[in-house]
C-alpha cells in the first residue's frame, strides 16, 4: 500500500512541481520516509531572465521508530504453526476416541480400547470437555441408518390381510427396497414399506396407485444391526424407552432390539 499527502500543489517556480510530499514507503513499514522536493532556483531565474532554468533537490530524512514491546510479532510465527499442528493431532484423537466407541462402547470400564485413547489424549493435554464431545458423538447413530418409510393398512381391497409374499411383490412395484410387518398400538398388522430419502413421496404415490391405505410416509431411522435381550433385559430395556420416551422434548425413540416372534 502506498500513500502521497501532498502540502502544496503547485510549486512557485514550476506548475509541474509539487513543493513538498510525504510519502509512505512499503519497504519500510512500519517507520515512515519523509522526502522534502525543493526546487531552488538559478540566479538567472531568480532574477526573472530564465524562468525555465531550475534546480531541484530532494531532502531525505527518516524518523527514528522505536519497535515497541509487542510480544505477538515476535511469537506469532513460532505459535501460528504449533497451534495448527495441535489442533490436528486432537482431530485424530477424536476421530480414535468415535472409531473405538462404535467398535466397543462409549463405556471404557468394559471397552480397553477406548480407556487406551482416552489415556494418550490426557497425556497431550487434550482438553477434558474435548474429549467427552468426541465420545458422546459417536453415539449410537452408526447403528442406524436415515431411510424413508411408507406405513400402511396390511388389509386389501376385500378386507383381507396381505401375505408377506404379495407385499414383497408391492415393494417391487413401488420401487421400495424392503417392506416390514409389524402391528400397530391396537395389534393391528400394518406393512413398513422402506426405501431411500428421495423416492419417498415417489413411493407413496405409487403405493396408493396400487390400492393401499396409507397412515404415514416419514423419514426414520432402521437398526442396521439387532440385538436378542433375555426376558430380563427386554423388561429393563423397555422400562428405559418409556422413561425417555416421557421427556416433553423428545419426539420418537428408535432401538435395535429384535423383534420376539
Amino acid at each position: 500500500m502506498a500513500t502521497v499527502a501532498t502540502f502544496r500543489n503547485v510549486c512557485p517556480w514550476n506548475r509541474r512541481c509539487l513543493l513538498f510530499s510525504l510519502r509512505w514507503s512499503a519497504k519500510l513499514l512500519p517507520k515512515p520516509r519523509v522526502v522534502l522536493s525543493v526546487c531552488i532556483p538559478t540566479s538567472n531565474q531568480a532574477s526573472g531572465q530564465h524562468p525555465s532554468l531550475l534546480q531541484c533537490a530532494e531532502i531525505h530524512t527518516s524518523a527514528a521508530a522505536c519497535a515497541g514491546h509487542n510480544k505477538w510479532s515476535k511469537v506469532k510465527h513460532v505459535k501460528g504453526p504449533k497451534d495448527a499442528e495441535r489442533s490436528r493431532m486432537f482431530a485424530k484423537f477424536a476421530i480414535m476416541l468415535r472409531f473405538a466407541v462404535r467398535e466397543g462402547g462409549p463405556d471404557p470400564e468394559f471397552n480397553t480400547q477406548l480407556a487406551n485413547i482416552i489415556e494418550q489424549c490426557r497425556a497431550r493435554n487434550m482438553p477434558k470437555a474435548s474429549i467427552e464431545a468426541a465420545i458422546k458423538g459417536a453415539g449410537a447413530r452408526h447403528c442406524f441408518e436415515r431411510k424413508g418409510v411408507v406405513t400402511v393398512i396390511g388389509l386389501d381391497n376385500d378386507g383381507q390381510q396381505i401375505e408377506l409374499e404379495r407385499a414383497l411383490e408391492l415393494a417391487i412395484e413401488a420401487g421400495a427396497e424392503d417392506v416390514k410387518q409389524a402391528e400397530d398400538e391396537e395389534d393391528k398388522v400394518i406393512l413398513k414399506f422402506v426405501s431411500d430419502i428421495p423416492s419417498l413421496q415417489d413411493v407413496r404415490e405409487k403405493l396408493k396407485a396400487l390400492g393401499l391405505l396409507t397412515i404415514t410416509a416419514v423419514p426414520e431411522f432402521i437398526a442396521t444391526t439387532t440385538v436378542q435381550l433375555t426376558d430380563r433385559d427386554l423388561e429393563a430395556a423397555f422400562s428405559l424407552i418409556e422413561l425417555i420416551d416421557g421427556y416433553r422434548d423428545v419426539i420418537k425413540v428408535y432401538d435395535n432390539i429384535e423383534s420376539q416372534g
